[in-house]
């Protein structure tokens, strides 16, 4: 009768739901997942903020990620002041957003997801030298894209860089992103041990002052204008 298949039904949906595999925690498309909504996240962030709004005459540009923020410090485009309170800004949102993933998926599996792995670069040499080289194209995003040119592809041009990094950062680095930000935000609420910070630390830190300095290489005319007064 109709009411005795209706009663069957979820004895059948349950036993085809045990028989199904376990999906594994964390998913083997991981890292391509994280590096998609990685650069999703920063196209977003970078094409709401590239205009000055109406409570600042500034824009931030989707700064975040604070290898970025160091080297628009380092041209002028922030002011100091501004910049140490978008790196507080960036650090209290990295640990909001950590909290709350943590509350939605439990302890077991968000620590399952971050477990640090060892990347084809485990040396703390290599791994800041790695950090700082793909550090430099994303702090040069913004300050030639953005800020240079003014051009209304920094989103795109942002999101496409977080996506390449991530992937890269991933398999070189053993399921690491080159960002500060992300590594702090775990630490923040013990999914990660505090030492993954210090060589992130210090390659964000040598990129953004690397970036700072082909920026004004290539586009601070006192440069040039000294090497033409020079007699040789």
């Amino acid at each position: 009768s109709c009411l005795e298949s209706c009663s069957a039904a979820p004895r059948m949906g349950g036993r085809l739901l045990a028989a199904m595999p376990a999906m594994a925690c964390p998913p083997p498309t991981l890292t391509i997942q994280v590096a998609l909504a990685t650069g999703f996240a920063a196209a977003v962030a970078t094409g709401l903020s590239t205009t000055p709004g109406k409570f600042s005459d500034e824009a931030s540009g989707g700064v975040c990620n604070p290898a970025v923020t160091l080297a628009l410090a380092l041209r002028g485009f922030i002011r100091p002041r501004r910049a140490a309170a978008y790196v507080v800004a960036q650090a209290a949102g990295g640990v909001v957003g950590s909290l709350l993933l943590y509350a939605v998926v439990g302890r077991p599996c968000y620590v399952a997801a971050f477990e640090h792995e060892a990347g084809a670069v485990s040396a703390f040499a290599g791994r800041v030298v790695l950090t700082a080289m793909l550090t430099v194209p994303l702090a040069l995003v913004h300050l030639w894209a953005h800020e240079r040119l003014m051009s209304m592809a920094v989103p795109i041009l942002a999101g496409f860089g977080y996506i390449a990094t991530t992937l890269v950062g991933f398999q070189m680095l053993g399921d690491e992103v080159p960002n500060l930000l992300r590594a702090f935000s775990l630490a923040a609420v013990a999914a990660a041990p505090w030492g993954r910070c210090l060589p992130l630390a210090l390659g964000c830190g040598i990129g953004g002052v690397v970036a700072a300095v082909l920026d004004a290489l290539v586009y601070d005319a006192r440069i040039w204008e000294a090497d033409k007064a020079s007699p040789n």
